[in-house]
């Protein structure tokens, strides 16, 4: 997806956007973000347990999901095996990343993709809600990048 990103032709680029369902977003690096995100959060909470992806496995850590998705791709006569990973993070994002990255960024129904996931945008309610109570949690999202965070 790198190298896509970094050296793909636009319409390549769109093509994988398109793949995940965010072809609106205007900027590779929040497109990646938003792909990142999720799979940070769940990697940093490994105790929290997804109940509604995997209803067949509902103890499995959401990481572990994520896990399987890419690394149990088997590679098939018609596809590689990048392919068929990238197919398994495809199916993981449309199943349980996209609403859960969303929720995260604290992007209200109405809001769209492009705007939900827009962190070039500085008047976007992630940094323009300076209130205590702020839906993404800012002084959380500051304190656990910081020193005091591990005290």
């Amino acid at each position: 997806m790198d190298d896509i990103l970094l050296h793909g032709k636009k319409q390549e680029v769109d093509a994988l956007k398109a793949r995940f369902g965010l072809e609106t977003l205007q900027h590779n690096d929040d497109f990646m973000f938003a792909l990142s995100m999720t799979i940070g959060n769940l990697w940093q909470n490994g105790d929290w347990k997804d109940k509604e992806y995997n209803t067949q496995h509902s103890m499995v850590d959401g990481f572990a999901l994520w896990c399987d998705s890419i690394e149990n791709a088997t590679a098939h006569a018609t596809s590689s095996r990048i392919e068929a990973a990238l197919n398994g993070y495809v199916e993981f994002w449309k199943a349980f990343g996209y609403d859960y990255g969303r929720g995260y960024a604290a992007c209200p129904d109405d809001v769209a993709d492009a705007e939900c996931f827009n962190f070039h945008e500085p008047t976007a309610p992630q940094y323009a809600d300076t209130s205590v109570d702020n839906l993404v949690g800012r002084q959380f999202q500051w304190i656990s990048c910081n020193e005091v965070a591990w005290w």
